[in-house]
């Protein structure tokens, strides 16, 4: 009786074995460059993220202080008419 040499030590054997590792080899290389890429990616996004949280506090900081002008420009101009008004009371002797 005849003993065949195990499967794994034929020539079709070793090539199987040989394109299974390799292809396990380049399936981990494109497991471990696609999680590089979404960590960049991620990285990426919180930046992105954060100027835009920037920018919209400047544009928030700029309208609050355009208001705020605004304001003070507006009660200038009251206290300015309220001073004519009073003025103008006084100069006629408080007839209205």
């Amino acid at each position: 009786m005849v003993v065949d040499r195990p499967w794994y030590t034929t020539l079709w054997g070793l090539l199987a074995i040989f394109l299974t590792a390799f292809g396990l080899l380049g399936l981990g290389l494109k497991l471990a460059w696609q999680k590089r890429m979404l960590i960049l990616e991620r990285e990426n996004n919180k930046k992105l993220r954060a100027e835009a949280l920037e920018n919209a506090l400047r544009h928030k900081t700029r309208q609050i202080t355009s208001h705020t002008l605004h304001l003070i420009q507006k009660n200038e101009a009251l206290k300015a008419l309220q001073i004519a008004v009073y003025e103008f009371k006084r100069s006629v002797g408080g007839r209205i």
